[in-house]
């Protein structure tokens, strides 16, 4: 600024040099000195506005991430994890195990239950649009579908003697009766839960409807996938389960 014309100066300056330039009668040669440094001041604010804005840009993105990570509540999470949960059951204990709980009661129970349980299935997960529950309602439902599952699990195993057998022969016993009937509520609760989640993710989203919906997705295939790859290495590589090596 000392070397420069103070009229050329306070040009390139604007309003710095204009404005501050000094009182009048002042001469030209002092003007770039002041100017020097009202520049200096207008730097020093135009700095701080711009690290301001910069500041506020960069934590507004940071916030739009931070959404976007948290987009899932807590809600969400559990309907996800139950999601998971009721395919582990449905695809690793029900598929691999229904056959090995029947073999007790004869062919014809599992039979019954496999027709029984078909019927039932898109029934009960056509409620799940009409009964509205809650997401913490789901979850005394989540417990009756385990225990229904446990009890095909429990008598799938070798060291589990099968209550109200028959005779061979003699017809379809209480036992099956009462296996048919465990099936065919595990079956139900569980595709009215499975439906019941996603419908509740979906009205949840305001404006992730599609992704919430693709995660439970994933949380289906990797339910699925857990439960099968543990039931088959259970019932074929260990002595625990009627027909296990």
């Amino acid at each position: 600024g000392a070397g420069c014309d103070g009229d050329l100066y306070a040009a390139l300056c604007g309003k710095a040099s204009a404005g501050i330039g000094g009182a009048p009668g002042e001469s030209a040669a002092a003007r770039p000195l002041h100017s020097a440094s009202a520049f200096g001041i207008e730097a020093d604010m135009v700095g701080q506005v711009s690290t301001g804005d910069v500041v506020r840009c960069e934590s507004g993105a940071g916030n739009s991430r931070t959404s976007s990570v948290r987009r899932l509540s807590r809600e969400a999470i559990w309907l996800l994890m139950l999601q998971a949960w009721l395919n582990v059951l449905q695809n690793g204990v029900a598929v691999s195990c229904l056959s090995l709980a029947a073999q007790p009661y004869g062919r014809g129970a599992y039979q019954v239950a496999q027709t029984v349980s078909l019927f039932v299935d898109p029934l009960a997960a056509a409620l799940g649009f009409r009964l509205r529950a809650g997401a913490w309602v789901l979850l005394p439902v989540a417990l009756a579908v385990t225990a229904t599952h446990g009890y095909i699990l429990a008598l799938s195993l070798v060291s589990v003697t099968p209550p109200l057998t028959v005779p061979e022969g003699a017809g379809f016993g209480p036992g099956a009766q009462l296996l048919v009937l465990v099936v065919a509520v595990g079956r139900a609760l569980t595709a009215y839960s499975k439906m019941r989640v996603n419908v509740l993710l979906q009205e949840g989203a305001h404006e992730d409807g599609e992704y919430r919906l693709m995660v439970s997705g994933v949380a289906i295939q990797t339910g699925a996938f857990a439960g099968s790859l543990v039931m088959y290495l259970l019932i074929n590589h260990t002595a625990l389960f009627r027909g296990g090596s």
